[in-house]
C-alpha cells in the first residue's frame, strides 16, 4: 500500500506529473486536484470525491481544481504504454486531455516500441 494519503487541510502538495504516475498505488475512487494552468509542474494534491462526486470544499478553497479520478488516468496511460515515448510526454497525453476533453493530434503520430 502506497504512504500517499488524501488531501487533507495539512497535505504537501505534489507535481502534477507526479501525482498522474502515482494513481495506479492509491485507493480506488482517488481523484487528482491541480492548479490552474495544468502544466507537468502544477501542483497537485490527491483526494476522494464527496459522496456526491465533488470535489471536497477544503481542496477547492486550497485553490486547487478537479483534474481526472485515477481511473480515467490510468486508462490514458494503458492508452499510450505501447508508443516508445517518454515519461515527459504520456503525462503531456493526459494533461492534454484532461485539459481539452479530447486526445491531442499527435497521438496517432507515436512511433510504437
Amino acid at each position: 500500500m502506497s504512504n500517499v494519503r488524501p488531501f487533507h487541510a495539512r497535505s504537501t502538495p505534489v507535481k502534477l506529473e507526479d501525482a498522474i504516475f502515482l494513481v495506479s498505488q492509491l485507493p480506488e475512487g482517488s481523484t487528482v486536484c491541480a492548479k490552474e494552468p495544468f502544466v507537468r509542474g502544477a501542483e497537485a494534491v490527491i483526494t476522494q470525491l464527496t459522496p456526491d462526486f465533488a470535489v471536497p470544499t477544503e481542496v477547492l478553497a486550497a485553490g486547487f481544481n478537479y483534474f481526472l479520478e485515477g481511473r480515467g488516468i490510468e486508462e490514458l496511460l494503458e492508452m499510450i504504454e505501447p508508443k516508445a515515448v517518454s515519461r515527459e510526454t504520456m503525462a503531456e497525453f493526459v494533461i492534454h486531455y484532461a485539459t481539452l476533453d479530447a486526445y491531442p493530434a499527435w497521438f496517432q503520430d507515436l512511433p510504437n516500441k
